[in-house]
This record gives structure tokens, sequence and C-alpha cells, in this order.
């Protein structure tokens, strides 16, 4: 199960944790440091349109092309859903949606974390 200890996130002030579909395929994050650098990307393409990101997580067996991720307000994971639904990435059109808290996505381990100190 994904968890960073909060079941969807769902606080008074809204929803904090997003996930983003059809970002790769199966085998394009079979090297750490590719997946790297796309979290590194999304990440700061998110804090410089939309505000601080505490986590992103990648799951590279997922054959969704799965990327999830926290952001420390609500208005910013909003944003998150409207910038990034229907838009192209590497000639794939995403997905962008609230995580549901529930849902595993690890259907095979490894999977990339990046988080902010």
């Amino acid at each position: 199960m994904f968890s960073w200890g909060e079941e969807g996130e769902q606080v008074s002030s809204g929803l904090l944790i997003v996930q983003i579909a059809n970002l790769y395929s199966l085998g394009d994050l079979s090297d750490p440091a590719e997946a790297n650098t796309l979290m590194q990307e999304l990440k700061e393409e998110c804090e410089e349109q939309l505000g601080p990101v505490q986590r992103v997580k990648l799951f590279p067996s997922n054959p969704n092309g799965l990327a999830l991720i926290k952001f420390k307000q609500s208005d910013h994971a909003q944003g998150c859903v409207s910038l990034m639904h229907g838009r192209w990435f590497n000639q794939r059109q995403l997905s962008c949606d609230y995580y549901d808290g529930v849902t595993d996505h690890n259907v095979i381990p490894p999977i990339y974390l990046l988080e902010s100190a």
C-alpha cells in the first residue's frame, strides 16, 4: 500500500496527493538515474508553477506509468490536476486526478521516492 501515514490525506483543507498516469512506459525507468531525473523534473515544474512539493513517488513496474505527488497545500494539488490532466508529455497524453488513498500501485518493487527536506 502507498502509505505516507495519511490515508488519502483528506484534511479539513482538502486533498494533498495527486496521481499522474501515462507518464512513462514499462521499462523506461529501469535505470534509477532516469527515474531520479524524471522525479526531479516533475518536482521542479510543479514547484515553479504551483507550489511546494513534499514527495514524488514513481512505480516503474506499474503498467499505467504512475507518479504520485504530495503537495504541502491542497490548492497546489488542485492546480496540479488542472495543469496536468490532458497535457502531452513525451508523446503521451497524461491523466491526472486525486489519489484515492487506498489503491496499492506497487506491482513489483522497486519504487523510486524523492522527498523534500
